[in-house]
């Protein structure tokens, strides 16, 4: 995972390329013609968690021509430390006019356990659909399409390169692979804004062993077939006027907060203030139901009169006995004076749902969900929705969770997963047979590691790695307009996001809402939104809010008078809205009244 915060790069341009290259030796945004091309190159080393180690890393330009066309030298030295060993690597990078190539040497002392050592190349989304040539060795050759909606599992696998028309300029852009056999997964499932080609194959055993002195060797070639080049893309404007749609606003999805692990250290009364201060419409609680009864009901009597979405993780079903604690687990709503909004309905040891488990919940609460919306899915990412596909029947809904930064934490490739939004929320959509989709947990940093072979998940915990030290920044605030904002336009029914207090809260250590808390509040006091604008190409979102439930309709939707406003470029600007001109900081969310 690249590190967290703005990755410092240069700018290259070579003949018809025009691409990043950061302090750490990683390519980014790759254009041709100015257009772009790949959206990255990166050498990574994993540990057996498919954790990323960084390494301390020491980049060297040979031969700077950023500039000048002539072509560009650089090498990367990086050391990698693993509990029982260290992997050294060499790199070389050469740009010139007429291809990109990158190889690397690396070298196990002592012991290095490891799930991937090697090259991946990342390509852009505006490659969903596009027709791709497949190479296979021994000169085998085959044809597919980049997939439309998000694909489960590798669309392709063993391959030594590939190649592609370049978008817009009329190029074949040719992407060679030597050293290992590559294949391709869709980082939509992740919530990543790219296709991934990447060794070693997943088939194979992982984690596995480089032994003392063994070595990986690799190359990446990128050459463009010869054609006629555009004029390149250019500069975008420092001021841009946005046009606000007016023409429908829509009832906003359901909007609530995490009760995380920190919240319960808080007095109730402090804890329902801040709840009611958010104006949300739900608090999740997360229950452990299994053969000893209820883990977890301290939420429940935390929040007991306030509105709840309950998230159960149950075991399999006895073969004798109490039946996973459900019966105790009615018991303990039956005493609630709150509403129950819904149940989040998950496997406490699989990834997805279980195929009995709404009728166990069902039979167990009987009338106590005539009124509450039950879903089906999975805790986790929609790569184990997708793989899982849970049984539908008695469900209302399907849900997973999401969160930017399961392989690269740099500032851009966070606000950069909103292009993945609404292709996954159409895949997840067909996948729950036209049933509504909701977000269980949206968070800035993933909640717990769940790839760790062997380890129990605790799913009413936190690991150490769920905290992000721009959570109460505006760049959080930032990601979190732009991700409301791709959700909304998508169609979702509610969003469970962040949580109340802690390093994962919205509120900070005064009791003040941080910028993302404030961001959520103002969503929150809406009672409709208007049609989203998420700009990634002028790095402007715009999300029309209605106070007004007189303005829910077609007639009156022109009342819709405010709006959130973010930059996502992490640079101070003015842009105009509907004719207003509104000056943001780096980052910043506003929320403006609209002429």
């Amino acid at each position: 995972m690249a590190d967290a915060g703005p990755r410092a790069a240069r700018a290259v341009t070579v003949g018809a390329w025009r691409l990043e290259l950061t302090d750490d030796g990683d390519l980014a945004h790759v254009l041709l013609d100015g257009v772009e091309v790949l959206r990255g190159v990166q050498f990574v080393v994993r540990d057996d968690a498919w954790g990323t180690i960084r390494g301390d890393r020491d980049l060297r330009i040979e031969s700077p021509g950023l500039d000048d066309g002539d072509g560009l030298v650089a090498v990367l030295r990086s050391v990698h430390r693993f509990p029982d060993g260290v992997l050294r690597a060499s790199a070389r990078l050469a740009v010139a006019p007429d291809r990109i190539r990158y190889e690397v040497e690396a070298t196990a002392e002592g012991t290095v356990v490891t799930n991937r050592v090697g090259f991946v190349v990342l390509h852009p989304l505006s490659l969903a659909g596009a027709e791709v040539e497949l190479r296979h060795g021994e000169e085998r050759v085959s044809r597919d399409r980049f997939p439309a909606d998000v694909a489960p599992h590798q669309p392709w696998v063993g391959i030594t390169g590939l190649s592609v028309a370049a978008p817009g300029s009329g190029r074949v852009l040719s992407i060679d692979l030597e050293g290992d056999l590559f294949e391709t997964e869709d980082q939509r499932n992740w919530s990543d804004a790219s296709f991934k080609t990447y060794s070693r194959p997943l088939a194979l055993p992982f984690p596995y062993t480089l032994g003392d002195g063994e070595t990986v060797r690799q190359a990446v070639e990128v050459s463009a077939a010869p054609g006629p080049a555009s004029d390149p893309v250019g500069e975008v404007e420092e001021r841009r006027g946005v046009l606000i749609d007016r023409s429908v606003v829509h009832p906003r999805p359901r909007l609530g907060i995490q009760l995380g692990p920190d919240d319960l250290a808080l007095e109730r009364p402090a804890l329902v203030e801040a709840v009611r201060r958010l104006g949300v419409d739900h608090v999740r609680v997360d229950v452990v139901c299994d053969g000893d009864g209820v883990r977890g009901a301290e939420g429940l009597a935390a929040v007991a009169d306030l509105p709840l979405e309950l998230a159960v993780h149950l075991d399999p079903a006895p073969s004798t006995g109490d039946d996973g604690g459900l019966p105790a687990l009615a018991r303990l709503l039956s005493e609630r004076t709150g509403p129950l909004r819904s149940v989040l309905l998950f496997d406490h040891a699989a990834p997805v749902t279980a195929p009995d488990a709404v009728s166990r919940l069902r039979s167990a609460l009987g009338a106590l969900l005539d009124e509450t919306v039950v879903a089906v899915g999975t805790d986790d990412n929609l790569a184990e929705l997708s793989r899982g596909r849970p049984r539908l029947a008695g469900a209302d809904e399907v849900t997973f969770s999401l969160n930017p930064q399961v392989h690269d934490s740099s500032d851009r490739a966070v606000i950069e997963t909103v292009e993945a939004v609404p292709a996954m929320i159409r895949t997840a959509s067909a996948l729950g047979a036209g049933r509504a989709v909701g977000i269980g947990a949206l968070t800035l940093r993933p909640r717990r590691s769940i790839y760790r072979q062997g380890v129990v998940v605790d799913r009413l915990g936190r690991d150490s790695g769920s905290i992000d030290a721009r959570q109460p920044s505006d760049f959080a605030a930032a990601w979190l307009t732009a991700t409301l904002a791709a959700l909304v336009a998508s169609g979702v029914s509610r969003v469970t996001a962040l949580e109340l207090t802690g390093p994962r809260g919205v509120l900070d250590a005064d009791g003040h809402l941080t910028a993302a808390g404030e961001v959520l509040a103002a969503v929150c006091s809406s009672d409709g939104v208007g049609i989203p604008s998420v700009d990634l190409s002028h790095d402007i979102v715009v999300l029309p809010l209605s106070r007004e439930r007189a303005n829910l309709s077609r007639e009156r939707a022109n009342e819709a008078a405010h709006a959130l406003v973010a930059d996502l470029s992490g640079r101070a600007r003015r842009v105009e809205l509907d004719g207003l001109t509104v000056a943001l900081t780096p980052y910043q969310a506003r929320l403006v009244e609209l002429p």
